[in-house]
Order: C-alpha cells, then sequence, then structure tokens
C-alpha cells in the first residue's frame, strides 16, 4: 500500500541497551525499518494482530554493510496497534516509518547512543572531589569534559573511561584547572680534610766581594733556587748560633729568615748558613647547603647560589683578525631540573653541580706580551633522571676523591747516605681527601591557601628610649596578660551617647570631693584678672591626674612669671 502522505514526527533518543515505548496517533498496519546512509533496508515486517494482548512480531533494522558505518541496530516491537516498543542495540542512527490505515506515514527518526549516566554516575562515587567533570555522548564515542585539579586525577578518569567503554572512544575535553606543581628539595652535603706534613733542610752560602755579598740559597730544594746579592756589607756577627740575618733577594724566590752555623770573628767574608722548613697542617671543611626551588610539571627551573667570572676567549673574525670576546661562567652551588607528573609518579631530569675557583689558573700571554693567569674552575656535577613517588628521595654518593701528593728533594749522592742522609734531603707530604653526597626529594605541592606566617612576624621594631637606653636592637613584646582587652562599648565617642544615660564602665565610682582649685595671685605689677583660669589635665595609662589651674591668658612682660602658690 503506497503512502497517501509523508509527515516527519520527532526524533528518538536513546541510550545503548535502553527501551522506550512511543505513543502513536493512529493505529499502525505497517512498519518499515532501515538506515538514514543507506536506502536498502535491512528489514521489514507487517505486524499480524496477535490474540488477547494485540502485539506484533519483531521488526529488526541494520546496515547492509556491517556496523562500522554510523548506523544504529535497533529492535523494534508493536505492542499494540497505538504503541511501539524501541531498544537500542548498537549506536549510530537509523529510521521507522509507521503506517496507519488511512494510508499515512509518519517518519521517526531513531538516535542510538552510549550511556553517560551510568559513567556519570561511578565517576562521582569514585571521585567524589571532581564535580566539575561532565559525560556526554556523541553516538559510539564518550565524551569527557569540564575540569579537573591535577594531571594524576586526569590520567585515572581516562582510564575509568575506557575500562566502562568497553572497546569505545573516548575523548578527552577535559582540561587541568591547576598544573601540578613540583618542589625539589636538595641536600648538598660536602666535607673535606687536608693533611701537610713537611720536613727539611736547606743549605746557602754567602761571599762577600768588595761592597757587596752574593750568596746562592736552595740548592738542596727544600725551597726554590734564590740567587742575588745584599749591599753594601754585612755587618759584623758574633757568629753565634740563632744570629739572624735577613735581606732582600735581587734574583727569583722569597727572601727567607736564615740562621748562621758556623761562628765568625769580625767582617764576615764568607758563610755556609742552613735553613730548617718544618710545617704540620692539618685541616677540615664542612659545606652543607639546601636549596629548595618549584616548577610547573614540564617545565626547566634552576638555581644558583655562587657568582660568575668572565674569561676571555680569542675569536677570529671574517676578515681574518682576531677579537677578544669575554665569556661568562658559573660557579657555586647550581641545580637545574625538569619534573614531569604522570600518575602520581614524577620523572625527574635532575643536574646539581657543585663548582668553585681553582687556587692554580692557566697562564697565557697577550698580543701586548703581558702574562696573565686565567682562572679555572673546579666542577663536581651530577647528571641523571629517575622516577620516583611523592616524598620519596634518592641520594647519589660515592663522590669520592683523595690525592695524595709526595714530594722528596735531596742533595745527590749525600741525601741517600745513611744516618746524615736526612741533612742532605726534604720531604714533602699532602692529603686531600674530600666526599660528596647529593639527597634529592621531589614532593608535590599546591599553592598557599590564605596568609602564611613570615619570618618577621614576631619581629618587633624597637622605640628611641630601647635603642638609646638599652642599646637594644629589637624591640620586646609585651606579654598577653599586660595588654588587657578594652571593652567595645569603651570606644563610643561620648558626644553619640544619649543624654541621660549610664556611664559605659563596669562599675561606677563615686568620686571624692574636691576642693575648688586655688585661684591664682599674680605679682602687683601684673595685669592679669584671677578669673582668667584654664584648667587641663594629664592623662598617663588609666589614670588620670587632678586638674590644675594654669596662668591666666592676659598679657603679660617676657619677666613677669605668673606665680603658683
Amino acid at each position: 500500500m503506497a503512502c497517501t502522505s509523508v509527515t516527519a514526527a520527532e526524533p528518538i533518543t536513546l541510550a545503548l541497551g535502553k527501551s522506550r515505548v512511543i505513543q502513536l496517533p493512529s493505529p499502525a498496519i505497517r512498519l518499515i525499518g532501515g538506515g538514514r546512509p543507506s536506502s536498502s533496508v535491512a528489514s521489514t515486517g507487517a505486524p499480524q494482530q496477535g490474540g488477547a494482548g494485540g502485539q506484533a512480531r519483531t521488526a529488526t533494522a541494520g546496515a547492509a554493510g556491517g556496523g562500522t558505518d554510523g548506523v544504529a541496530e535497533t529492535e523494534i516491537t508493536l505492542l499494540s496497534p497505538n504503541e511501539l516498543l524501541v531498544l537500542g542495540r548498537r549506536p549510530g542512527s537509523a529510521n521507522v516509518i509507521v503506517q496507519d490505515r488511512e494510508g499515512r506515514c509518519v517518519v521517526r527518526d531513531i538516535v542510538i547512543t552510549a550511556d553517560p549516566t551510568t559513567l556519570q554516575t561511578k565517576l562521582r562515587e569514585l571521585m567524589p572531589r571532581e564535580t566539575g567533570v561532565r559525560v556526554a555522548a556523541a553516538e559510539s564515542a564518550i565524551v569527557l569534559a569540564g575540569d579537573v585539579s591535577d594531571t594524576a586525577t586526569l590520567d585515572q578518569l581516562m582510564q575509568v573511561a575506557t575500562a566502562y567503554g568497553d572497546g569505545k572512544k573516548v575523548v578527552n575535553l577535559m582540561r587541568v584547572s591547576a598544573p601540578q606543581q613540583v618542589m625539589l628539595e636538595v641536600k648538598i652535603a660536602e666535607v673535606s680534610k687536608a693533611l701537610l706534613d713537611r720536613f727539611g733542610l736547606d743549605f746557602s752560602r754567602s761571599v762577600i766581594s768588595g761592597g757587596r755579598t752574593n750568596f746562592i740559597s736552595g740548592i738542596l730544594g727544600g725551597n726554590g733556587l734564590v740567587t742575588g746579592h745584599f749591599g753594601p756589607n754585612l755587618p759584623s756577627a758574633p757568629g753565634l748560633l740563632g744570629e739572624v740575618a735577613t735581606g732582600v733577594a735581587a734574583g727569583q724566590g722569597a727572601a727567607s729568615t736564615i740562621w748562621s752555623g758556623l761562628p765568625q770573628a769580625g767582617n764576615t767574608r764568607g758563610a755556609t748558613l742552613f735553613g730548617l722548613d718544618l710545617e704540620n697542617r692539618d685541616g677540615i671543611v664542612r659545606v652543607l647547603a639546601e636549596p629548595n626551588i618549584m616548577a610547573i610539571s614540564g617545565q626547566a627551573a634552576s638555581f644558583l647560589s655562587g657568582g660568575k667570572i668572565f674569561i676571555p676567549v680569542a675569536q677570529t673574525s671574517q676578515l681574518g683578525g682576531t677579537t677578544i670576546t669575554l665569556e661568562e661562567k658559573e660557579f657555586g652551588v647550581g641545580l637545574k631540573f625538569t619534573p614531569t607528573v604522570l600518575d602520581g609518579r614524577i620523572n625527574l631530569k635532575v643536574v646539581s653541580e657543585v663548582s668553585e675557583l681553582s687556587q692554580t689558573g692557566t697562564p697565557f700571554t697577550t698580543v701586548g706580551g703581558v702574562t696573565a693567569v686565567l682562572p679555572s674552575l673546579s666542577t663536581r656535577r651530577v647528571d641523571t633522571t629517575v622516577q620516583l613517588a611523592d616524598g620519596q628521595s634518592f641520594a647519589v654518593a660515592g663522590l669520592i676523591r683523595n690525592n695524595v701528593t709526595q714530594a722528596l728533594n735531596k742533595f745527590p749522592g749525600l741525601g741517600e747516605a745513611p744516618v746524615i742522609g736526612a741533612l742532605f734531603r726534604s720531604t714533602e707530604f699532602q692529603n686531600d681527601l674530600t666526599e660528596l653526597m647529593f639527597v634529592i626529594t621531589p614532593r608535590l605541592v599546591k599553592p598557599l591557601e590564605g596568609r602564611v606566617a613570615l619570618p618577621t612576624d614576631n619581629h618587633v621594631v624597637p622605640t628611641r628610649a630601647d635603642v638609646i637606653m638599652k642599646g637594644a636592637g629589637e624591640g620586646s613584646m609585651p606579654p598577653p596578660a599586660a595588654v588587657p582587652e578594652q571593652p567595645r562599648a569603651q570606644r563610643t565617642a561620648p558626644s553619640v551617647r544619649p543624654e541621660g544615660a549610664a556611664p559605659l564602665t563596669p562599675a561606677p565610682a563615686i568620686p571624692a570631693p574636691v576642693a575648688p582649685p586655688t585661684p591664682l595671685t599674680p605679682r602687683p605689677s601684673s595685669s592679669l584678672q584671677q578669673n582668667d583660669t584654664v584648667t587641663t589635665a594629664a592623662v598617663v595609662g588609666a589614670r588620670s591626674l587632678h586638674a590644675q589651674p594654669l596662668a591666666p591668658l592676659g598679657p603679660m612682660a617676657f619677666d613677669e612669671t605668673p606665680h603658683f602658690e
């Protein structure tokens, strides 16, 4: 039977696996179902009136080309001539055509989507704090929208939605309201020990020739070789052991104090001198630095506690000339890290460095022929990538440096002789031991809410009296009992209080009778009047002094001072 007219009814939207009863305006005699993208009809069914229930057989509409072209699979049952039961079996869209006895055809679109209600309820049950998450459906896909607190929660939501969807596509439209921040607590501990033991004997020879004294020192290697002269003559010396002769060397090296080893009489023409070099030094250095730094997940951060130096570097220009530029070098305690937070775990890339200026440098000659020394840096660095949970720590230890230096200077032949060979040689032993350790702890942090206590909150600025009289650099806070809280009613101005109201005091006291003030008696030469008086009151703490009469405000000379009785 052909359709006499065709009209479109309101679309029907169903969740997957849900059913719905649709009321028809007139009894139906024919059902035609099919997918909108395809012109073919998968199956049709003509209703057959049953028994008392008036049910018709089931009609199923689906896609001829499979389940991937967006065509829904529905099950339609004619419960009665005026009622249809529609059940969604596969997400997508389809339509059904209902024809009545008059030949009029009504087309209804049916859209089957994934059910977001169950997932929304489950997310609220598992994560009650995430109230901004919304779940929607777009045919076979699940759409998550809204705001979440951090990236770890976002990853958990995606896992739950993927497991609930049973292979369905999950579209993530959520955004992190506050990016996760990571604070890194770093402890750098270093202990350096140095031991120096030096023992040596140095012989020197001085010869007087004319008005000058020639000498040579350090011939046994205890000190550097020094040559030069004194002038004009050495003074007469009694030649006793321990007599000191000092001077400035004209050659290389530093002049030292030497003792005469041979008795001499009269003017010294030649002398053999020896120096005793003894030193025992034991030192220890302890360094502890605890820098803290914070960064957003995925962003790099750096910290430096030290300084910068500039090193000249020669560069060749395009014209073939040479120019000197300054290259910046940093030294001190430095830290660079990049955190990445995922699923509550912190993937951390850390570069920690401890550097210092070395006592020895690199000599070089400038363009003008001037010899200079370039500073050098002693650096210890750790570059690693680890994965930790919130609050866990990892340590980088074993950075031990043990330098042992031993030097032996002796006179050839004589320094190897037994017993007396110790007089012809010098020894030096130096041991430097350094141990460095890094302890790094990452923590997931959030911005603070409200006011934060500061170190300056308990600092009281001293008054001028405290500084001048007591020499105090900081004032003292009064005890709580010394500052009683004033009743709020006492702050009301007297003019606001209505007339006749009781005074705002805890217990009104009856004032004692006060004698009238004694009038002033001016000098006879004064023109002041007795009635022209002014009364003042002074308040100290919580006590008030009795009113005292002041001098009348009349004309008076500078030498006419009122007299108080």
